[in-house]
Formats: structure tokens, C-alpha cells, sequence
């Protein structure tokens, strides 16, 4: 009995300092670094919260793209929509002057795709004027924040589409989340309470292995990283925000929830990425071995 309760209470200080020693690292790279640094990670195994401005609004970027998708599959799953419904998107609506996948591959032409293709471009590819059909469809942002503050997720703000955002540099601070928030909404994701098993598992493939590669280049081979990212671009010279939420499951089967925001930067986005995969290399020292 006593041998037990001391290997229990071994664990808990192992466990307590590997994440106090995880913060203290975190916090000496913002410190040596020119920007403004959000950070909530949660280690499912030990149920510790590690945060840095847990609490503090940042820009989402392309992050808010996980939200939307999230309502939009809601609404698949409640039958008022389907993954294989074909949606036409007139040329009108594919603008040039964003990112948009969809627009390059299918220039100056209306188009048909799936709704399945559809959220896939807008979460795996980001795409812009896709996210801005996927709100359309739904009746816009006040029906994604509606949807998520009935999930009980406070502290997350979405009120421009990506069209409004590219027309004015201010409103990215519209559309907000504390690192707290984010993980809170990945953890009520993954525990399957938001959506169907099926649309569940969609997202999670879409959010596998997306276009950015900067955690996992952190982490061993065999680590999976379910993610969504986001950034502002520059503007003389700051970027207002480069982002990264997600989880991650360590080749050891550990997962980890991770909210990671950078505002105020005068780094180059090479450095800021650096940043990340710094990161999650602190992580996978601290819960992966």
C-alpha cells in the first residue's frame, strides 16, 4: 500500500515538474524573441494545463476555419446538409486576390464540387473563397458563434468573412480566441460530443497532415498532428499574427492539445516558424519519451 502511494505521488512530481519545466522553457523563448506570445497546452495523461496569456484575445487568421467547419458539419450531421451535396460556386465568388486553391485550379469559371470538397479546401487547403461559401451556406458567422457558445465554449469571437478581413487589416482582431478557449474547443472535439462519429473522423483526416508542417518537424517520425493554422502576412513590417492549434498524438500514443498564438512580430515568418517547431520539440522532451 505504501509502495503504491509513493510510486503515485512520484508520478504527480514528474509529471508537475516536466510541465513547469516545459513553461519556463516556453516563456525564455518569447522573452529572447521580438513578439507577443499566447500558449495553452494540455497533457491528457497528467490533466495539466500548461499557459502563457491563457486568457488574452488574439487574432484567429485562418484558425477560425476549424469553427466554421465544425458548424458546417453540425448542420450535416442534423440533416440540413450533405458531405455529398454538389454545390455550384458562381466565378463571381472566386475572387483572385486571395488564397484560394479552388480559384487556381478552376480560373475565371463557375464551378461544382461537393460540400465534402468544399470544407476539405477550406480546412486542409485554407481556402479562402471557399470558407466564405461554407458561411453563405449557413447564414454566417453569428450562426458558427451561436453554435459554438451552445457547445458552452466561451472567449471565442467570429464576425467577418475572409472577404471583409482582406479589405480591411482591422477586423482580424474581430475574429478572436484565447489559447484557453482553443483548447477547451479541441478537447470537446475530440471527446466526440460535437459532432457524429462520421464527421468526426472527416475532420480529423482533413486536419491530418494539412499543408504546414512546422510542429511536426518538431517531433519524432510517427507523431500525428491534427491542426489548424493561420496567418495575417505582414503590414510595415509586424505581423499581427502567425497561429497554431491542434493536438497531437506522440508515437508513444500520449496526446497533447495545443493552442500556440503569435501577435506583434517583427521576426521573419522563417523565424516565427521556427518558433513552432521549437515547440513542439519542448513538448514531445517533456511528454513524448
Amino acid at each position: 500500500m505504501n509502495k503504491i502511494f509513493f510510486v503515485l505521488v512520484f508520478a504527480i512530481l514528474v509529471s508537475c515538474k516536466s510541465s513547469d519545466c516545459l513553461k519556463d522553457k516556453v516563456a525564455k523563448l518569447a522573452n529572447d524573441n521580438d513578439f507577443t506570445l499566447g500558449l495553452a497546452i494540455y497533457d491528457y495523461e497528467s490533466d495539466i494545463l500548461v499557459t502563457l496569456n491563457g486568457d488574452k484575445h488574439f487574432p484567429m487568421q485562418s484558425v477560425y476555419k476549424f469553427p466554421i467547419a465544425l458548424a458546417v458539419l453540425d448542420y450535416v450531421d442534423n440533416q440540413k446538409l450533405s458531405l455529398m451535396k454538389p454545390v455550384f460556386i458562381a466565378k463571381r465568388k472566386l475572387k483572385s486576390n486571395t488564397w484560394s486553391p479552388i480559384q487556381q485550379k478552376f480560373p475565371n469559371q463557375d464551378v461544382e464540387i461537393s460540400l465534402r470538397e468544399l470544407v476539405y479546401y477550406s480546412v486542409n487547403q485554407s481556402d479562402n473563397n471557399g470558407t466564405d461559401v461554407l458561411l453563405e451556406m449557413i447564414g454566417g458567422a453569428k450562426v458558427v458563434n451561436d453554435y459554438i457558445g451552445g457547445c458552452g465554449i466561451d472567449d471565442i469571437a467570429i464576425e467577418n468573412t475572409e472577404a471583409e478581413l482582406k479589405s480591411d487589416w482591422q477586423l482580424q482582431f474581430n475574429n478572436s480566441i484565447t489559447p484557453n478557449a482553443a483548447i477547451e474547443l479541441l478537447r470537446k472535439f475530440d471527446s466526440g460530443v460535437m459532432l457524429h462519429e462520421n464527421t468526426q473522423e472527416f475532420l480529423i483526416e482533413t486536419m491530418t497532415n494539412t499543408v504546414s508542417e512546422n510542429m511536426k518537424k518538431g517531433l519524432p517520425d510517427g507523431s500525428v498532428v491534427i491542426h489548424k493554422t493561420g496567418a495575417s502576412g505582414y503590414r510595415d513590417g509586424v505581423s499581427a499574427a502567425t497561429n497554431d492549434i491542434g493536438i497531437i498524438i506522440m508515437p508513444n500514443k500520449r496526446k497533447i492539445a495545443y493552442a500556440i498564438f503569435i501577435t506583434d512580430s517583427k521576426e521573419s515568418q522563417a523565424e516565427i516558424y521556427n518558433i513552432f517547431t521549437k515547440i513542439a520539440t519542448l513538448i514531445y522532451e517533456s511528454y513524448g519519451q
